[in-house]
């Protein structure tokens, strides 16, 4: 955390309650909350911070490699603090929980294969869709 907010800081200048929180946030969740997740979560301790900050603070992260971003199909955009470099996730398609799977996907192969197709790659993410064990048991 204290390399975390002394590289911010090296790159922002100041670095203010309100994004120290938005940083703890994201650290301490092992939930891939969204912006307006973080935003709901500590409105009630900051009445005054805006929803731009939560989302400067995560952007500013991003470009920092502090955190990894999600994206998925419905918009919502969700956030990894807790691991900021690429791994398998499990996502549920009914309830929106995102896990973390400690099992990497074949990279080798995949990478190989993409080069051999011509491409530069900049990122790679592999991410798993299905019904989660709670919500296959709401169905029963």
């Amino acid at each position: 955390m204290k390399e975390l907010i002394a590289r911010l800081r090296e790159r922002e200048g100041r670095v203010t309650p309100q994004r120290l929180a938005v940083i703890r946030a994201l650290l301490n969740n092992d939930n891939h909350p969204s912006a307006e997740d973080i935003y709901r979560e500590l409105k009630p301790q900051f009445p005054t911070m805006s929803f731009a900050t939560v989302y400067k603070t995560i952007d500013k992260l991003k470009a920092l490699r502090e955190v990894l971003e999600l994206q998925f199909r419905d918009g919502s955009n969700r956030y990894d603090g807790m691991r900021p470099t690429p791994h398998t996730h499990v996502g549920c398609t009914r309830c929106g929980k995102i896990v973390d799977l400690d099992v990497d996907p074949p990279t080798e192969a995949v990478v190989s294969a993409a080069r051999d197709l011509g491409f530069h790659l900049m990122g790679m993410r592999f991410d798993l869709y299905g019904t989660c064990a709670e919500c296959l048991r709401e169905r029963t």
